[in-house]
């Protein structure tokens, strides 16, 4: 490794290489990560996930990436780095497209907040301790929002009914003494506390402002409205009306479809708390991101000439069209870093490659603006396949947890149609696959991940031996 260095050089190298692998892991700031805790959640339960409960993206996106942040008067960075796989096949190679948002620590750059909390006070919220860690979480929420930000307090149990109606925060007291009467008991009126919530939103409804309703629940709806189409069709003409919508499940057995459908149409961020580390995640690093978008309608395009073809994507729906294939993203939110990785392959047997330049194109409208930003990169093909044997280790790192995140989306599936050989050998390929790349890695990223298919794998094989027996 490192050819032409000197040992004296090469030692203090690989020491400092070590010492970056072993940093503890930094959870990521800006995006959704329900579908990395509750997967997480599910594999300590010993519990198999449905088809949703594994997003590959959120367990990709985990993690804050080392990229660029942008520059100053910048809302968002393009970052293009190639690496080549260890594994990989003769000409091929796997292009990262990294994106970052600036990462404020003072709240003033952000726009005036006016938040509805609607918080599900039914009889199971006293379950697994889940209502002292809503309130733990909530409490640290208010110590990251500033005197003049408007916060409504809405609870929902048989009934809905607002707990503190919409005023400015001011040193916080009114909200705190709030939160701590909250108590359990009752049935689960989601559509009527949801309703509640952006009927207070939108009481002090302002363009100059961020206007949002943050959704807590842990179960299913079940007296008034119930059925989740009409809640979601309810909750989407407020959307249209500038209100937005995030939501917050807790414990394992809320309805997750609902709750990732109305963030995404109210163009906000699901997210999942299990435990501390979640509620440290989702109610204090993500503060700023949970009510705070930078960018939206959000389109990423990766055109490429007849010389590579697009074998891969991961981390975006990737629509593909002849010469290039096109994404629409989540809106992007403050403190955000967020990698798509696509392998691209050699396209035919000859040794000269011709169009093999790429272009990566990113456009959004700025939030509070109508004009339309296109960031453009450009790359070629011939940068990786000429630097074949450099390694990118963020690039390799990121690559290695996207394919086992796959394996883990697709193994949902293969356990929904009950095929739970299949759901082993594609555990077990990835793990290979790891064990190979990293044969003894300390990068708590990849160990993370890496334990969950390790658990899941002992979840199937109880499971494959049940079904021998029958």
């Amino acid at each position: 490794m490192f050819p032409g260095l000197s040992r004296a050089l090469r030692v203090p190298l690989l020491l400092a290489i070590a010492a970056v692998i072993a940093e503890p892991a930094v959870a990521q700031q800006g995006r959704s990560q329900a579908g990395d805790a509750r997967a997480r959640r599910l594999a300590e339960l010993g519990r198999l996930p449905e088809v949703g409960d594994v997003v590959a993206t959120d367990i990709l996106n985990y993690h804050r990436h080392g990229i660029p942040l942008p520059h100053a008067g910048e809302d968002v960075a393009l970052d293009l780095r190639w690496d080549v796989p260890a594994h990989a096949r003769h000409g091929q190679a796997v292009l990262q497209i990294g994106i970052a948002t600036p990462r404020y620590h003072d709240t003033s750059h952000i726009r005036p907040l006016n938040l509805g909390i609607v918080i599900d006070c039914s009889g199971s919220m006293a379950d697994a301790d889940k209502m002292s860690r809503v309130k733990q979480g909530l409490m640290r929420l208010l110590r990251g929002l500033r005197p003049s930000d408007r916060i409504a307090l809405i609870v929902y149990s048989n009934e809905a009914r607002v707990l503190l109606p919409s005023t400015r925060l001011g040193d916080g007291e009114a909200h705190r003494s709030a939160i701590r009467r909250l108590e359990p008991g009752g049935a689960t009126n989601l559509h009527d506390g949801l309703m509640l919530g952006y009927s207070q939103v939108s009481e002090h409804r302002s363009s100059e402002a961020t206007n949002r309703v943050i959704l807590l629940t842990d179960g299913i709806a079940n007296v008034g409205v119930t059925d989740p189409g009409r809640i979601a069709r309810e909750s989407k003409r407020w959307n249209s009306e500038g209100v937005d919508l995030s939501t917050i499940g807790v414990g394992t057995d809320f309805n997750r479809e609902l709750l990732a459908t109305l963030a995404k149409s109210g163009r906000g961020m699901f997210h999942f708390v299990a435990d501390e580390k979640d509620i440290d995640k989702v109610f204090v690093q993500e503060l700023q991101s949970l009510v705070a978008p930078i960018a939206r309608d959000v389109v990423l395009e990766v055109r490429h000439g007849r010389g590579v073809v697009m074998k891969r994507v991961f981390g975006a729906d990737m629509r593909r069209g002849e010469r290039g294939s096109r994404a629409r993203m989540d809106d992007f939110n403050y403190g955000l870093t967020q990698v798509v990785l696509a392998r691209f392959q050699q396209a035919g047997a000859s040794d000269e490659l011709f169009g093999c330049d790429i272009e990566v194109c990113l456009s959004y409208r700025p939030e509070g603006r109508k004009r339309r930003v296109t960031v453009r990169r450009s790359t070629s093909f011939l940068d990786a396949v000429r630097a074949a044997r450099a390694t990118d280790f963020d690039v390799r790192k990121n690559y290695t947890i996207a394919v086992m995140a796959d394996a883990l989306e697709k193994m949902a599936e293969d356990c929904q149609r009950c095929q739970y050989r299949d759901a082993d050998r594609r555990l077990a390929r990835a793990l290979e696959l790891v064990r190979h790349e990293y044969p003894t890695t300390k990068d708590k990223d990849i160990v993370r991940v890496r334990s969950m298919l390790s658990k899941y794998r002992k979840t199937l094989s109880a499971h494959i031996e049940r079904f021998r027996r029958l």
